[in-house]
């Protein structure tokens, strides 16, 4: 049994792991141990709600009694700084079940939109001021534009912001543990389990994080600039190229170049017959220019290559595993 099976501070379930996650950083082996807790479907489908339930329940935060509730939990659990996040969060969960919110209150709240992309589907959204945003695959935003502030929740997904200016009201995203305000700008925010991803084209935002990565001040990003943080990774700010890391809002995907498991992880989100990659393979790495819903083409290719086999399985998924040996 190796030290990281031993270790019985490792989460079981979604809602400890995401009381982990906002307690700090993740040590490698918890690092290893979420990824291998996440590659189950329906741990990350729990743990993708759980963000959702829990970005939701942003604006009512600073109520008193779930200040209470909070304080009470940290004052009484002498667990350590993970037992106290989950007590922290199941106390707030508690507060909405009893004050009878729940999810119809989230989902419809007064002045709030609420917008869905399909998988497979790509949707422009014309706001009420203006502004525009297109969904990637299976993507869902929340929006609330009040005459202060204009707010937009990424619950899943990806979209792309192109901003209509009024110095009068921010335009604020949140996705995540990030919060991204902009005033008259275009950008991208890609939010996945394990990693957000905020690259801009145009104007400047200001990206503010909220208790998951190790970030201890705003990051201002200047267009042409991406920033990309991993739970139990550095984060980092890099150059990018809008055209490729844009290349969704036509249909397309640029790698250059990317393994077959990051490829493969990329086209599932446009199909719900999906790619799986056997991990003797999975490292292998390819450049490609695809359409998003052409998976047909990537496994042809790589079997051109030489680099894999595929194996069409009985429901329509496509399995790849080592190419065999030739004599």
């Amino acid at each position: 049994m190796s030290t990281l099976d031993q270790d019985v501070s490792i989460p079981v379930d979604a809602a400890g792991w995401y009381a982990r996650h906002r307690s700090g950083p993740l040590t490698s082996g918890e690092a290893e141990a979420f990824t291998r807790w996440l590659e189950i479907g329906e741990n990350r489908i729990a743990f993708e709600r759980l963000g959702a339930l829990w970005g939701a329940l942003d604006d009512v935060g600073g109520h008193p009694e779930i200040t209470r509730l909070r304080e009470a939990a940290y004052l009484g659990d002498p667990g350590g700084y993970g037992h106290r996040a989950l007590a922290a969060v199941l106390a707030v969960f508690a507060f909405v079940s009893l004050a009878g919110l729940g999810w119809l209150w989230l989902e419809h709240r007064a002045g709030q939109d609420n917008y869905q992309s399909a998988i497979g589907e790509r949707s422009t959204v014309q706001l009420d001021d203006g502004s525009v945003v297109v969904l990637d695959t299976d993507s869902i935003v929340r929006v609330h534009l009040e005459k202060v502030q204009r707010t937009v929740r990424l619950v899943r997904g990806r979209a792309y912001f192109h901003v209509a200016k009024d110095p009068s009201r921010p335009f604020v995203v949140k996705a995540g543990a990030m919060t991204v305000t902009a005033l008259g700008t275009q950008f991208d925010v890609d939010l996945r389990p394990r990693k957000t991803e905020i690259v801009l084209t145009e104007g400047a935002v200001r990206i503010e994080p909220k208790g998951l990565f190790d970030i201890n001040e705003p990051v201002v990003l200047s267009p042409g600039q991406g920033l990309i943080a991993a739970s139990g990774e550095d984060w980092k700010v890099k150059p990018v190229d809008g055209e490729v890391a844009l290349a969704w809002l036509k249909g397309k995907l640029v790698f250059s170049p990317a393994t077959i498991g990051v490829i493969s992880e990329e086209l599932n989100r446009y199909s719900d017959r999906k790619i799986i990659v056997d991990p003797r393979v999975a490292d292998v790495s390819m450049s490609a220019v695809l359409e998003a819903k052409d998976r047909e083409t990537f496994v042809r290719s790589v079997e051109a290559m030489g680099l894999a086999r595929a194996d069409i399985q009985s429901d329509g998924s496509i399995r790849l595993e080592p190419s065999p040996k030739k004599n």
